[in-house]
């Protein structure tokens, strides 16, 4: 990840992980994830997409709001066909 973090989406043009275009339940920048190394937390927002983003609880990530992540835990864009877990190296 560089320092604006691994936005996530369907757009090449402003995401670095990139999906299909034809995977329309994924915005076209669906949410960015970064890692906050003072502090060994991932943060993850979303990008008011249409379907979400969710966690692992399966609670909704309110649009343009920063959630922390530990190493390990886990979320997925637009309910429960596309999963991410974010690891720190440190930790694996």
């Amino acid at each position: 990840m560089n320092e604006q973090g691994l936005s996530i989406g369907r757009d090449p043009l402003q995401c670095s992980l990139v999906f299909p275009l034809n995977v329309e339940e994924v915005s076209r920048k669906h949410c960015t994830l970064w890692f906050d190394e003072s502090r060994r937390v991932f943060v993850l927002e979303d990008h008011d997409s249409s379907n979400g983003t969710f966690l692992q609880s399966g609670e909704r990530l309110v649009p343009k709001k920063a959630y922390e992540l530990q190493s390990g835990e886990r979320f997925v864009l637009s309910g429960s066909r596309h999963w991410f877990e974010v690891r720190d190296a440190r930790h694996i």
